[in-house]
């Protein structure tokens, strides 16, 4: 699918650009198709490397972090200097 979008697609578009018709309708269909199919392949990748990842028992996982700063490291919220 991405390479099917990939160089499928672009040598119907490559047309368009030489005659310099970018500007019409059926370039930006035929764009729209290339960029949808290529994204769509990328799901598909993603799902079946996870996929994969299941049934060979790891378990994947997305963990999402905080990025402010931890107060232990910055000595807490004590008050001036001594």
């Amino acid at each position: 699918m991405f390479l099917g979008g990939a160089v499928g697609i672009e040598l119907h578009v490559e047309w368009y650009n030489e005659i310099n018709y970018t500007d019409s309708l059926p370039y930006m269909l035929w764009t729209i198709v290339e960029e949808g199919l290529e994204m769509f392949g990328v799901i598909v990748f993603i799902y079946a490397l996870v996929s994969y990842m299941k049934t060979n028992g790891d378990n994947p996982s997305i963990v999402l972090r905080s990025s402010a700063p931890d107060e232990s490291i910055q000595g807490g919220t004590g008050g001036g200097s001594t």
